[in-house]
């Protein structure tokens, strides 16, 4: 699997193992960046640990304010590094025109995603 970064180069996502994905973290986004590790360590437990923000507060000394906003602030790094292109959903043009498909409508499925990104991004 392969996702477009925002310099829409793409990156291709490893299947061998979580130690190849994190390599490719690390080459294609965080780098040497402490604070976005710690971020994505708590984005990590809370997305796919299941952790409550108490316990990640608990675990990184942190209160749960602090917590939230942490993840708030790797979320939408996220989305916008990794957010497809504007116009992914605009190509009518696929299916050279066939109008034959009734009943399946191709819309973008981030479009509730990209409202939220694109108004945090205002809010600055």
């Amino acid at each position: 699997m392969s996702v477009m970064n925002a310099a829409q180069v793409k990156v291709v996502l490893p299947r061998s193992g979580p130690d190849q994905f994190w390599t490719e973290v690390y080459r294609n986004y965080a780098g040497e960046d402490q604070r976005i590790w710690k971020y994505l360590a708590m984005f990590t437990l809370r997305v796919n640990g299941g952790w409550t923000v108490d316990h990640i507060g608990r675990a990184f000394g942190h209160p749960k304010g602090h917590v939230t906003r942490c993840l708030r602030v790797i979320e939408r790094e996220l989305r916008s590094r990794f957010a497809p292109p504007d116009d992914l959903w605009h190509y009518a043009d696929i299916d050279d025109g066939d109008a034959d498909d009734v009943g399946v409508a191709v819309e973008n499925p981030f479009a509730e995603d990209e409202a939220d990104v694109a108004a945090l991004r205002t809010d600055h």
